[in-house]
């Protein structure tokens, strides 16, 4: 036997041992840790994407132990846990995966990234941005005129701040303004298109999952509403309409000029 063929019995036993010894256990409860804690305050800045973190370990494993039959249990392995994730994140938010055709590693990192690693800043942006789009019929609708004289520091402070007196009231109003918008409802396609994402992702999303029941209601109306961490929602979508508010703002033209005119925002 020469030392060649040595190595890849030991680098066949090496690899089976790590397979075997893979625990998805330890995945799913990471996966099921962060999904509890995405919205709570000590997790506002972004949390790492777990899911990029596992595929640089599993490219790492293939890279090491270049053995066609080896490396192609490597890859199921891959495919069942992307899988499984995929599965924990659409039950806890009632979505379905639709399709059965697609790159596994990539739906997996989208979904991770919209409903658990930056869900805050998704969920906080779709807020900001309808106020912004939607800030003269909120104005109107809330009646909010008779707010424009009010001496408050909150009112007199926000009018300093925005150039637009209608998001000016607003932004002082802002936690009466979101429980109002709770009271709405809204497409999942809607909320997609005008939480942050680019066009070519958002339609990604919409391809691969659709809600079972109202996306809104269920997962974004709770955590609004929730008094513990609220004010910090508050704060951020704040400082969210500030800057969607601001002149000149081509990232937030670019999104409202492609999806208000075609997309139903009510369900």
């Amino acid at each position: 036997m020469t030392n060649s063929e040595v190595y890849n019995i030991v680098s066949e036993n090496e690899l089976s041992e790590v397979i075997a010894h893979f625990n998805t256990k330890f995945i799913m409860s990471i996966i099921d840790s962060a999904i509890a804690i995405r919205y709570n305050p000590s997790a506002f800045t972004n949390n790492p994407n777990v899911v990029d973190a596992w595929d640089m370990n599993f490219k790492q494993i293939v890279e090491y132990y270049q053995n066609t039959d080896m490396t192609e249990r490597v890859a199921v392995l891959r495919a069942n846990t992307y899988k499984e994730i995929i599965d924990r994140i659409c039950r806890v938010h009632d979505l379905n995966f639709t399709v059965e055709e697609v790159d596994l590693y990539t739906a997996a990192h989208y979904l991770y990234q919209f409903l658990v690693s930056q869900f805050i800043y998704y969920m906080d942006y779709f807020f900001a941005s309808y106020i912004v789009r939607e800030a003269d019929a909120l104005f109107d609708g809330m009646e909010l005129g008779m707010m424009r004289k009010n001496k408050d520091t909150s009112t007199v402070y926000n009018k300093r701040i925005f150039k637009n007196e209608k998001i000016a009231v607003i932004a002082a109003n802002i936690d009466r303004v979101v429980q109002y918008i709770c009271g709405m409802d809204f497409s999942f396609d809607y909320i997609v298109y005008n939480c942050g994402f680019t066009r070519e992702e958002a339609e990604y999303i919409l391809r691969i999952v659709s809600p079972a029941s109202s996306f809104f209601t269920t997962c974004y109306v709770p955590i609004i509403s929730n008094d513990l961490v609220r004010p910090m929602h508050l704060n951020n979508i704040r400082f969210m309409i500030r800057d969607l508010a601001e002149p000149g703002n081509e990232t937030f033209a670019a999104i409202a000029t492609t999806t208000t005119d075609e997309i139903d925002p009510i369900v």
